[in-house]
């Protein structure tokens, strides 16, 4: 029984694709505890009836429960539906649509033949209707017209005060800015006076005391030749009273030999007293003294050097802001004609737009106050004559001349005035677009040339502020490191001026000596 109905899940499995296996459901077969809850769950919703779809499901309920009501009435039921009349049934219902739809295309056709025989019959009154819209059109396109003109010139005026206004107050504060600047330039420049005593500096202080140096030097040296001859002299007195002792016991020859030699020894160091005193006196003295002269006096150059470059950079700097005021000043009291020019050039068409509508009003109120009653007795009737102004009255005409347009032949004709307006809009949309082209360009060009000119200063007054600090220029090394490299080469420099300063020849000499006198002994 069990396999059976495991079977029968297998089948309904298998024809509605669900992927469950033998292997999935058969231990619910198996179990004791499960077997009997699902052959029973088999029974009850694998059955003909729960296998329908919902749809058929309910159609089924519905109809089981129609029979069951008729069957408790009491009355005889009929066989029920087949397929073949089900698709009979749909197959007239379809029919019957078609011919519907038909008939709907045909009255379609037939109503529309009605109204295109409707609008035929109905022509004049459209094209009266499409004339009088047209006519409305144009009265509210005129309108508007006007309404914007009017609203522009009021914007223009406007912005033309408000330009001005401003105009006037940056001119009016221009000379107090002038005078702070001025001032300001004043205390800078009195600054500048003070520093002349430190750029001015003469080298006859350093040549002169060159020259006081090698005096004293020449002094020095005469005076070191002076003492060592007298210590030569003191002790060839002090050898010749010894010799003279060594006669007085009985040593006559071999003490005059002695003192010859004495006498060409001496002679022979007094030739040399000069040259080694002079080479003494330069090489602890004078040397040493005329490299510090040096060194003090390319310090005192160096300073003056950056005094005159600050100094330089300061009066750059005042003359290109002085530059750059005067050319503000001049674009201030340009920018100030031309808004004066422009109002007394609006004001004029101001006055002549005012003219125009008060002649119109005069006119109106003339042909307003015109007699149309029949003439009064005893008085001559008046002929009106028509003035030949030289200026067409109309005001859409009077606009157009104000506006530089080219007035059409036929005023009255909206088309063409439409495809005149729409031309000049195009031309003047073009000419506006080539002026902003080079407005554009002309402000670019001015902005970068200012930008410019600015940076170079700038960089300029920061070379000169910064000149003298360690921010003045960019190092890739270590302030420390390149301090004690700086001192180390230095040290290097004055160890190969000192041993420039030896002399070979004397230290080869005086070697020479040592050994002969260690020999000796």
């Amino acid at each position: 029984m069990a396999a059976k109905e495991l079977h029968h899940l297998l089948r309904a499995l298998d024809d509605r694709n669900i992927s469950l296996g033998r292997d999935d459901v058969e231990w619910a077969f198996e179990s004791a505890g499960t077997k009997g809850d699902v052959q029973k769950w088999v029974q009850d919703y694998l059955s003909p009836d729960c296998l329908l779809s919902k749809e058929e499901f309910k159609f089924l309920g519905s109809f089981n429960s129609r029979v069951a009501e008729r069957s408790s009435d009491g009355t005889v039921t009929g066989r029920p539906l087949t397929d073949l009349e089900l698709e009979n049934a749909i197959t007239s219902l379809e029919s019957s649509t078609a011919a519907i739809e038909k008939q709907c295309r045909l009255l379609e056709s037939q109503k529309a033949a009605l109204q295109e025989l409707k609008t035929r019959h109905s022509t004049s009154a459209a094209t009266d209707e499409a004339q009088s819209q047209r006519q409305k059109k144009s009265a509210r396109e005129k309108a508007q017209l006007e309404f914007e003109v009017n609203e522009l010139a009021d914007g223009l005026q406007s912005d033309l005060k408000s330009a001005a206004k401003q105009a006037e107050t940056s001119v009016g504060s221009l000379p107090n800015v002038m005078e702070r600047v001025l001032e300001k330039d004043d205390r800078v420049l009195d600054g500048l006076q003070k520093l002349i005593p430190r750029i001015t500096q003469s080298s006859a202080s350093s040549s002169n005391n060159e020259a006081e140096v090698d005096e004293l030097c020449r002094k020095l040296s005469y005076l070191t030749m002076q003492e060592i001859r007298g210590r030569i002299d003191s002790a060839y007195r002090f050898a010749t009273a010894s010799i003279n002792g060594s006669q007085a016991n009985g040593h006559g020859a071999d003490t005059e030999t002695k003192i010859l030699e004495l006498q060409a020894e001496l002679d022979e160091l007094t030739g040399e007293i000069e040259g080694l005193a002079t080479m003494a006196v330069d090489g602890k003295y004078r040397h040493p003294i005329l490299l510090e002269l040096k060194t003090s006096q390319s310090d005192a150059e160096a300073e003056s050097s950056r005094w005159n470059d600050y100094v330089l950079g300061t009066l750059q700097y005042l003359t290109t802001r002085a530059q750059t005021l005067d050319e503000h000043a001049t674009h201030l009291h340009s920018h100030q004609d031309a808004i004066n020019t422009v109002a007394r050039t609006l004001e004029g068409v101001a006055k002549v737009e005012e003219t125009a509508r008060e002649r119109q009003r005069i006119q109106k109120r003339d042909s307003i106050s015109s007699p149309s009653t029949p003439i009064a007795r005893g008085l001559k009737p008046l002929k009106l004559v028509q003035a030949n102004f030289a200026e067409p009255q109309d005001a859409i005409s009077h606009l157009l001349r104000q506006l530089d347009v080219r007035s059409a032949p036929d005023l009255s004709d909206t088309e063409k005035l439409s495809r005149m307006l729409g031309e000049t809009l195009k031309e003047r949309e073009s000419s506006l677009r080539e002026l902003e082209g080079d407005t554009e360009l002309g402000f670019a060009i001015q902005l970068a040339e200012t930008l410019a000119k600015a940076d170079a200063n700038v960089s300029d007054l920061l070379g000169a502020v910064y000149k003298h600090s360690p921010f003045g220029s960019v190092n890739l090394v270590d302030g420390n490191v390149e301090e004690g490299l700086g001192r180390l080469e230095g040290r290097t420099q004055e160890l190969g001026e000192e041993m420039r300063r030896i002399d070979v020849d004397q230290v080869t000499t005086q070697a020479r000596k040592t050994q002969a006198r260690f020999l000796q002994a």
